[in-house]
């Protein structure tokens, strides 16, 4: 049987990336889900307890990329997982491989997945 993770902060209806988080929690531990879902354990730990002080928006883009997997339409490469898409988003701007440069002047044209790169 996995570990006990508490996500009773959430009510009895946690949406649908709380509780794969929690899952991922439950198969290795705060760290290793962390880890898997690009997220610090003690960001994990304050989201499932529903204190975390930061974007949830952005922990859930991370789960769902990540633990989720799902793909999407990017307009530079075609089909493509969307955890290849959110590494792409979030890389470094001293990053200058071709698909993070071919990604950046994407969302400078309004990519629908990667907002603006001020």
């Amino acid at each position: 049987m996995g570990k006990r993770v508490n996500i009773a902060p959430w009510g009895k209806t946690a949406p649908d990336w709380i509780q794969v988080l929690a899952a991922a929690v439950r198969e290795g531990s705060l760290k290793r889900a962390g880890d898997r879902a690009g997220l610090s354990s003690t960001t994990v730990c304050r989201v499932l307890a529903k204190t975390y002080a930061g974007n949830y928006d952005n922990v859930e883009e991370a789960v769902r990329a990540r633990l989720m997997p799902t793909r999407v339409q990017c307009p530079v490469e075609g089909d493509i997982p969307a955890s290849a898409c959110l590494t792409a988003r979030s890389a470094n701007r001293l990053n200058t491989s071709h698909f993070v440069l071919k990604c950046r002047r994407a969302r400078a044209r309004g990519c629908e997945f990667g907002g603006s790169d001020a």
